[in-house]
């Protein structure tokens, strides 16, 4: 599909959407199905607009791959789980704003670990200072989930600390550059359209998923992760997707990943703790397969990646989640 159709899709998507919560579609329980479907399909779309643009300035920059991927892809990436985790929390559904930010984090996470060994040999050392950030943002969840039963707003301080840190110190990286890549020229009224689309996606899909929760009796922790978790989640694997064709697709696809995944554990969740009431409580499995995940990731900076090591990683997530469900840990 042509650039301009897109934007002309999304504006009629984000009209759509403006009547829609003019009318108060979402008090029909037969639209709820369709009604997450259409915020998926907008999510997509307010993404693959953002992804265009932000590669064009990245190559209008001359900057790395793996920089193109941690800074500005990463930011197109997450920007949906920003508005859902956001919106949810400032509403006091903790449940769906935690769980959309370990949703789409395990999800991408654990694909991108399963299949880029099948694709790519050798080491990611450029990446091991983002493993071992992942896994301390990990011990500070856990720490506050043992101990805080609603989360202080102040402990949104730690998440955000290690977010400006970590956007410092890999500031410098260096990598292939994304000599394959389209170099359009930047265009602003796109990238605000994708914005507006984004936002209001988001907004519907929290609704939807409040009210698909309650009408099949879930936890709300579990209908975000379920749900909004992994509709967050589809913009990173698209974005992968694209990157893996790509020459320097390496650099790409794991900044992408390594980049919103740090985003999401630190800026997104400490804004959610600042502007919303956010508690961990009943999320702590998760947070321990955050750390086995990073681990992996970590595991395959000082070693040289190979093929079956995409096997050991889903059967050791595989072995992971049986004991979890076995013993309710």
């Amino acid at each position: 599909m042509s650039r301009n159709r897109v934007v002309y899709l999304s504006v009629a998507l984000i009209s759509f959407f403006i009547l829609s919560i003019y009318f108060d579609f979402s008090r029909f329980e037969l639209y709820l199905v369709p009604g997450i479907v259409i915020s998926i399909a907008g999510l997509y779309l307010g993404g693959d607009i953002f992804l265009e643009e932000a590669v064009s300035a990245g190559k209008a920059l001359r900057i790395s791959g793996r920089a193109i991927g941690i800074y500005l892809i990463s930011t197109g990436a997450i920007i949906d789980e920003i508005f859902i985790s956001l919106i949810a929390a400032a509403r006091g559904d903790s449940g769906i704003s935690f769980g959309t930010i370990q949703g789409s984090n395990i999800v991408t996470l654990l694909i991108f670990l399963v299949i880029v060994p099948l694709i790519f040999t050798g080491r990611f050392v450029r990446f091991r200072f983002d493993a071992i950030v992942m896994i301390l943002l990990s011990l500070v969840a856990v720490t506050g989930a043992i101990v805080f039963g609603v989360v202080p707003r102040e402990y949104s301080i730690p998440f955000i600390a290690i977010f400006a840190l970590y956007l410092y110190l890999v500031r410098g990286g260096t990598g292939e550059a994304a000599s394959e890549f389209r170099s359009d020229r930047f265009r602003f009224i796109p990238l605000i359209i994708s914005i507006v689309l984004i936002l209001l996606s988001s907004d519907e899909i929290v609704t939807y998923t409040q009210l698909l929760s309650q009408y099949l009796h879930f936890q709300s922790f579990l209908s975000g992760f379920m749900i909004t978790g992994v509709a967050g989640s589809l913009p990173e694997l698209i974005m992968v997707m694209i990157s893996l064709r790509k020459r320097g697709g390496k650099d790409i696809t794991t900044g992408i990943i390594t980049g919103s995944t740090v985003y999401k554990s630190s800026l997104v969740t400490g804004l959610a703790i600042m502007f919303g009431t956010i508690t961990f409580k009943g999320t702590i499995d998760s947070m321990y397969f955050m750390i086995l995940l990073s681990a992996i990731l970590l595991f395959y900076t000082y070693i040289r990646v190979r093929k079956n090591f995409a096997y050991l990683t889903a059967g050791v997530s595989v072995v992971f989640l049986v004991l979890t469900l076995l013993t309710g840990v």
